[in-house]
């Protein structure tokens, strides 16, 4: 077949998969790379599917295919390691933008991620050349100028950085990236409730950001909000399977500060066991106990939830929901125990040890956390 017919049946495949016929026009494809199989063009193409199907392996092997056959073809490289960024596979993806450089010569784009590459290596000084040539190219490319937000705030450049990032935003306020960026800026100052507000713009565009959920936990763990911190650390572990280690790692460093001695954390559990018992002996009941619906500040605590709050309710949900939620902090018994037995210690201070009975005469924890059931069951009755 000559050229020109073959250009024109992978044109009109091409077409036929961007009117949505996508799994006839990979077929289609494959059959023609059957009996074509050095038509890099196709290849090409193919691998473009695949990637838009997100079918990444197929479209990673297509792409290496078309590199391996053609020394040339510069848009294989390219697409390729922007696949491998996103693996944070970064010393791969240096050696394919390399390889752009050298076909097309301070290809702008490419110097841009090079400069991104270099970052991720932990060599920002490497990676300000070049995204200054990027730069000098293409003075409003908002993404070049993230990057070189980044680099600032590597090199603690804070100030500079702060004031590429609010440039970005008035460019292009939905380059979400800016935003959690902004938001690190602001954290590195210790200005942590504008730094939370950044965050926060951040999960209300994409509540599935990796990065802001990571920053966030990380400002609730160090304000010493540990419940919410845990929450945003086991979101981000579920989102990314690449850093479990790290994640854990954060986890673990928490739960080992919330009971240490340099926290009072123990005597909050005992003193909101206190005032639960206060409150149920005038009758009333929360209907919403999570630990994070309690601030603590100067030896007191203050309940920010009373929506649910009514009269002559069920105590023993009040009890059993606060024990399952305080206890989420540990899959550790003896740490469980000790939560549940501080909690109860302080409720018995001014509540009625029969309201503490119900809790285990019910199915109340079993609504919450069946794995703790029965470990949670014998504590309580420990202590009637």
């Amino acid at each position: 077949m000559s050229l020109s017919y073959n250009s024109a049946l992978i044109n009109n495949i091409i077409s036929d998969f961007k009117q949505g016929n996508k799994e006839n026009a990979i077929n289609q494809l494959n059959l023609f790379l059957d009996k074509n199989p050095t038509n890099h063009s196709a290849r090409y193409n193919l691998a473009l599917m695949y990637e838009n199907i997100n079918k990444i392996n197929l479209a990673i092997n297509n792409y290496s295919e078309v590199i391996k056959n053609d020394s040339n073809h510069w848009r294989s490289r390219f697409n390729l390691y922007l696949i491998l960024i996103k693996q944070k596979k970064f010393e791969e993806a240096l050696v394919l933008v390399n390889e752009v450089l050298k076909i097309k010569k301070n290809y702008q784009p490419a110097l841009r991620d090079k400069a991104l590459i270099f970052l991720n290596l932990n060599k920002p000084d490497e990676g300000f050349r070049y995204i200054i040539d990027s730069l000098k190219q293409n003075s409003q490319d908002y993404i070049a100028m993230n990057t070189l937000g980044m680099i600032y705030l590597e090199l603690k450049k804070i100030k500079e950085a702060e004031k590429i990032f609010k440039k970005i935003i008035e460019m292009n306020p939905e380059y979400i990236s800016t935003y959690n960026n902004l938001g690190r800026c602001y954290s590195l100052q210790y200005k942590r409730d504008e730094a939370l507000k950044y965050y926060k713009i951040v999960l209300d565009k994409d509540p599935n950001y990796l990065d802001t959920l990571n920053n966030i936990a990380n400002h609730y763990s160090e304000t010493g909000y540990y419940e919410k911190a845990l929450g945003y650390y086991f979101k981000a572990l579920k989102l990314d399977n690449n850093n479990n280690e790290l994640f854990f790692k954060k986890i673990d460093d928490i739960i080992n500060q919330i009971f240490s001695g340099d926290t009072k954390y123990l005597d909050v559990i005992r003193l909101y066991g206190s005032e639960l018992g206060k409150i149920h002996n005038s009758d009333y009941v929360l209907g919403d106990t999570k630990p994070s619906n309690a601030i603590w500040s100067k030896n007191k605590i203050y309940f920010t939830d009373l929506e649910h709050t009514k009269q002559y309710g069920n105590k023993a949900w009040d009890i059993g929901e606060f024990i399952c939620f305080a206890s989420k902090f540990s899959f550790n018994y003896d740490i469980i125990k000790e939560i549940i037995n501080k909690f109860i210690d302080g409720y018995l201070e001014t509540g009625d040890k029969r309201d503490l009975k119900k809790v285990t005469e019910s199915n109340i924890l079993k609504i919450f956390i069946p794995m703790l059931t029965v470990k949670t069951f014998n504590i309580i009755k420990e202590n009637n």
